[in-house]
């Protein structure tokens, strides 16, 4: 059995080269894991924000154009 030991993680390879991952380190990826997932959770919510405020601002110019309409028509014009 070998050990690597560098700054921050210490892995341990066994006979069949397969590698086992310190606590610290296995840590250390679901922490990247759950940035990465909560960073593209942040930019759905930013881009469904962004459609709802577009979407709003078209239905109400429809709407002004609409009771615009409707004003005239009730107007006889």
């Amino acid at each position: 059995m070998g050990w690597a030991i560098d700054a921050k993680v210490t892995t341990t390879t066994n006979c069949d080269n397969y590698t086992e991952r310190s606590g610290s380190e296995r840590d250390n990826r679901v922490d990247n894991r759950q940035r990465i997932i909560h960073n593209r959770n942040e930019k759905d919510e930013q881009r469904i924000d962004s459609i709802i405020a577009q979407t709003t601002q078209e239905h109400n110019e429809h709407m002004s154009r609409i009771f615009g309409l409707a004003t005239k028509l009730s107007q006889g014009k």
